[in-house]
């Protein structure tokens, strides 16, 4: 997502405080909810979640008579993405570290929890398993298919027999 066409999705103040709210939840939102919870007009919610859910910021489900409107996986590192390079050379770079053992693969399996997440990746035929939390899983936008790094983190590898 370029950087202004996240601006021109969250630029506008209600729309930034819908996403908001939306994004502080961890289940989803009916716009009704939104409108009582923001004390707004509950059409101009409607409105402004279509907004946000056509820009890849959330992701919407039908459930009986209501349309759930919930963080897309992925808005976090879209909204990384289009404004991390703002920062200039003290900003954070995605995907850079000094690590040599820095191993590519693609996600196969993910486990939520309350707290944790274990996250499965394929590298090459062989299976590795990462524990992070699921803020970390959430923020990363992780889904099945994706690609992914597992980083070896240790100062010594053991061999057993």
């Amino acid at each position: 997502m370029r950087p202004d066409e996240l601006f021109t999705l969250l630029g506008d103040p209600t729309r930034f405080r819908i996403f908001e709210y939306i994004s502080s939840r961890n289940e989803g939102c009916a716009a009704g909810k939104v409108a009582k919870g923001l004390r707004l007009n509950a059409p101009a919610v409607s409105q402004h979640l279509k907004i946000l859910r056509d820009g890849g910021l959330l992701q919407s489900e039908r459930m009986g008579r209501q349309i759930v409107y919930s963080l897309h996986p992925t808005a976090r590192s879209k909204i990384g993405d289009s404004v991390g390079h703002l920062g200039g050379k003290s900003g954070r770079k995605k995907g850079r570290l000094s690590a040599r053992n820095r191993l590519l693969g693609k996600v196969t399996k993910i486990e939520r929890d309350a707290v944790t997440s274990a996250v499965t990746l394929d590298i090459g035929g062989q299976k590795v398993q990462a524990v992070i939390t699921t803020d970390a899983l959430d923020d990363l936008g992780l889904a099945l298919g994706d690609p992914a790094y597992a980083v070896v983190k240790a100062t010594e590898v053991m061999l057993m027999t």
